[in-house]
């Protein structure tokens, strides 16, 4: 019910704003033609998205998809996209025992997508940077760390990003939180988990 929620939320806010946005391409399209352009470019850039997030939505509701060791390959699959798009050096060491965890769906998908965009939007700020992404088991929680050490790393944690990810980590129960280390940032995700 969640998921249907924030899906019928994220399509009606998506779809507005396109409408709007091709209302005002109209009125330009005659009288400036480079204004009516960049409404087309933002109206393209807004539907790829929803598509990508309808997909993310429609694969966590699989009952094929409905395990950990799934949402670890959906993982690996992303970070390897982003890597050939960027070109950002990129490693994932993930725990064998976080491969068997049992968590519900709704958790799973929370994990995925706050995991996505946050290392989007750190390739994004520092597409040159090395990033080092672990995934364990420490305590009865998921511990998630995406460590970015180039030198520029400071510069690649968008704190506007953080904030909105407030919402989807407290649904779970999580903590998000930034360190900056001797070596680069890293953004730590806890996940409390039933072994």
């Amino acid at each position: 019910t969640q998921i249907a929620a924030n899906l019928h939320q994220d399509i009606n806010t998506t779809l507005n704003n396109i409408n709007l946005l091709s209302e005002m391409a109209k009125i330009k399209a005659d009288k400036d033609i480079d204004r009516s352009k960049e409404y087309i470019e933002q109206i393209s850039e807004k539907s790829h998205n929803m598509i990508i997030a309808m997909d993310d939505m429609l694969w966590s509701i699989n009952p094929a998809n409905d395990n950990m060791d799934k949402t670890i390959l959906r993982m690996k699959e992303f970070v390897e996209a982003l890597k050939n798009r960027y070109g950002a050096g990129m490693q994932m060491v993930v725990d064998n025992e976080v491969r068997s965890l049992k968590t519900d769906m709704a958790t799973r998908h929370e994990i995925f997508l706050v995991f996505k965009e946050i290392l989007r939007d750190m390739v994004l700020r520092t597409p040159e940077g090395q990033f080092l992404i672990n995934i364990d088991l420490v305590r009865s929680r998921l511990y998630l760390k995406i460590h970015d050490t180039s030198p520029n790393a400071g510069a690649s944690v968008n704190s506007v990003t953080m904030a909105g990810m407030k919402k989807r980590v407290e649904a779970i129960g999580a903590e998000l939180d930034i360190q900056t280390v001797k070596e680069g940032v890293a953004v730590i995700l806890l996940v409390p988990v039933k072994q």
